[in-house]
């Protein structure tokens, strides 16, 4: 599990951090917060105001392992709304 955070995007309408399971933190870096809400996320997703314009930009920190059964994705998200 990976505590993903981001400063690229900030103010209202974005999120500044996620918790996701995946399998490395490179992957953790492609897992978009909005998953969370939709499944599936879009590349144009990544160009939204919401969260950062790259996974390149978004920091990942291990957090510990998660239980087998768990999947790989969103498992909560910080919003801050408008």
């Amino acid at each position: 599990m990976y505590l993903l955070s981001q400063t690229d995007r900030t103010g209202y309408d974005t999120y500044s951090d996620c918790v996701v399971a995946a399998e490395s933190e490179e992957d953790a870096k492609t897992i978009h917060p909005n998953s969370l809400i939709r499944g599936k996320i879009e590349p144009r997703d990544w160009v939204s105001r919401s969260w950062a314009q790259s996974p390149w930009l978004v920091k990942a920190d291990f957090i510990g392992l998660a239980a087998v059964d768990v999947k790989r994705g969103v498992i909560c998200a910080s919003f801050h709304a408008g």
